[in-house]
């Protein structure tokens, strides 16, 4: 790969490209929607319109920047009309195989260049699953590439008229995600050990820290 391309590759998105992914940090709000089997909230937090996600949502949460699936697939095709993916494994009848997690590991060709990406649909199920987990895989490899790298990159930034998430919080969330991506707490801090270069995620209280954890866990 070339420079030229390299750079185009990591070019950062148009504003107008960029999205706002909404997610509750607020664990007593979490439970409080998994009871009602509705978007709900702690006595601490209201469900309100939000103006930035436009979602109807606790206004305990806040926002990941993030580029979707088509956007990604846009800025593959101006760097290299010919890019390819495909399953880093098959199945016997020539399908994609998952792991255990129900992901999948895909490989990513761009420029002659490969390099690996995994995908993950959370609880979704049936074809909407397929579909979702395709495009985390090759939102996840395009990173490998620097496809929307300042964007994973950014520190979180709390409404001025919301309260900012807590370490306490900044752990639920975590935990939820992981769980969410089928990890159980072994597997998270082993993985957020790996990730800070041997910081355990137990003992450590830096915020900033746990913020970016979450978006490296939201983004991988």
């Amino acid at each position: 790969m070339d420079e030229q391309a390299a750079k185009a590759l990591r070019a950062p998105f148009a504003p107008e490209h960029v999205g706002k992914l909404p997610r509750v940090w607020c664990g007593a709000c979490r439970e409080a929607t998994k009871n009602a089997r509705r978007n709900a909230a702690c006595q601490s937090h209201a469900v309100t319109r939000c103006d930035v996600c436009n979602n109807k949502i606790s206004t305990g949460h806040l926002h990941l920047d993030y580029v979707g699936h088509a956007e990604v697939t846009d800025r593959l095709l101006s760097v290299d009309p010919q890019w390819v993916w495909e399953p880093l494994s098959w199945t016997e009848e020539g399908l994609p195989r998952f792991d255990q997690n129900r992901g999948m590991w895909i490989k990513l060709t761009v420029c002659g260049v490969t390099r690996l990406g995994y995908g993950h649909a959370g609880d979704k199920a049936g074809g909407d699953a397929i579909k979702e987990l395709i495009g985390d895989a090759l939102r996840n490899a395009a990173l490998r590439f620097g496809v929307a790298l300042d964007l994973w990159g950014a520190k979180f930034k709390a409404d001025e008229d919301r309260n900012e998430p807590t370490y306490s919080d900044l752990r639920t969330a975590i935990a939820n995600l992981g769980r969410d991506k089928g990890m159980n707490p072994e597997a998270i801090a082993a993985d957020f050990q790996g990730w800070s270069k041997g910081q355990r995620i137990m003992v450590t209280e830096d915020i900033t820290l746990l913020n970016e954890y979450l978006r490296y866990l939201s983004r991988g």
